[in-house]
């Protein structure tokens, strides 16, 4: 029999572990959650195996953020001056219900500089308040403007991660800037995660059509990826048709694999799914990717997400077939990808869970 947790003994476990000394992998499982919660509302396995965590850390949090009250306060106030952890500001804010009372507390357990970022992650909590979501913007617009560049400004980081996760005005600007500074090709894996993140997250936003301007710019480039390509189409339906078929008249005069043309494959099929070309295209195309199981990369198992999601939301009822293969492709991703193998295994998974949903809807 598991013993229930209690919160007194899961604070004491949170002031001598390492872990709570940052919060990146909280704002890290977090994103997870928030990006793939069109496929999944649980954390996963291959979640917590991107960043190497245990899922009893998670779970600790989990129960923590949901049995604080404002009587566990002082004592996390407390804590928090004493230790100056990251984590504990994460709990502060989860004993207040608005922005005027975690910033008493805040001042209260002497939070310093270097909390910083920990309070902009924190103040998601509070961020429908119009004050506080504009404030995590002006923290969060350096990170998002500085990663075109060579010079990439980390300090708005969690900002930006906080702005993720909710859902604002100011979320669809972050988004907007951060695709637009990131769908050049850069072989940066860590900006190319983003920008998909970004671009996906876009078009599940109240305001997702703040971001078309990038997402339309970007879906005609040769190296854009499939999440720029259907948020374009989610947000803009049959406005991109033509733009995406010149895209694809253009990458497919002397060949039809390549990637330009199997990204704008997935658009087209879920904009014209009766279309017979892009079925009979599909039809060759899936296949081929099907094929490769061993060292698989992250941007391979996209190119055939790609082409799911525009079986999927087009519902082309003469490809369901290739969705029966594609929710048994299981993979083992690259070591030798600059995504890392547990990306490509995550993304596979995912891809699985969307396929067999598909064929679940019939």
């Amino acid at each position: 029999m598991v013993k229930p947790r209690e919160v007194s003994t899961e604070i004491a476990n949170v002031l001598v572990t390492p872990l709570w000394e940052d919060i990146g992998w909280m704002s890290a499982m977090d994103l997870y959650l928030a990006r793939d919660a069109d496929v999944t509302t649980e954390l996963l396995d291959e979640h917590l195996a991107c960043n190497g965590l245990a899922r009893d850390a998670w779970e600790r949090l989990t129960f923590l953020r949901s049995a604080l009250t404002p009587d566990h306060r002082p004592q996390l106030e407390e804590a928090l001056e004493a230790t100056q952890r990251a984590g504990l500001v994460e709990l502060l804010a989860w004993t207040c219900d608005t922005s005027k009372q975690f910033t008493a507390a805040l001042k209260r357990g002497d939070a310093g500089k270097s909390l910083q970022p920990a309070i902009d992650y924190a103040s998601r909590r509070f961020a429908g308040e119009p004050a506080v979501a504009k404030k995590l913007w002006s923290r969060a617009k350096s990170f998002a403007t500085t990663a075109k560049g060579g010079k990439w400004q980390m300090a708005g980081e969690q900002a930006w991660r906080a702005l993720f996760v909710v859902d604002t005005r100011e979320s669809a600007d972050a988004m907007k800037e951060m695709v637009a500074a990131t769908f050049e090709y850069t072989n940066f894996g860590s900006k190319e995660r983003i920008c998909a993140a970004a671009a996906k997250r876009a078009r599940f936003l109240k305001h997702g059509t703040r971001c078309v301007p990038p997402l339309v710019e970007a879906m005609t480039e040769s190296y854009t990826n499939e999440e720029i390509t259907h948020s374009a189409v989610a947000l803009r339906g049959a406005a991109v048709r033509k733009p995406l078929e010149d895209k694809w008249k253009q990458y497919t005069r002397y060949q039809m694999d390549n990637d330009p043309a199997r990204t704008a494959l997935g658009g087209l099929l879920a904009i014209a799914p009766k279309s017979k070309a892009y079925q009979d295209a599909a039809k060759k195309v899936l296949p081929k990717l099907l094929k490769e199981k061993q060292n698989v990369g992250w941007d391979d198992v996209g190119l055939v997400n790609g082409l799911v999601m525009g079986i999927e939301r087009g519902k082309v009822r003469a490809l369901y077939p290739l969705l029966e293969k594609v929710a048994k492709w299981k993979i083992t991703g690259s070591p030798y990808d600059n995504h890392g193998k547990e990306r490509a295994e995550l993304a596979a998974e995912l891809l699985r869970r969307r396929a067999r949903r598909a064929l679940d809807a019939r």
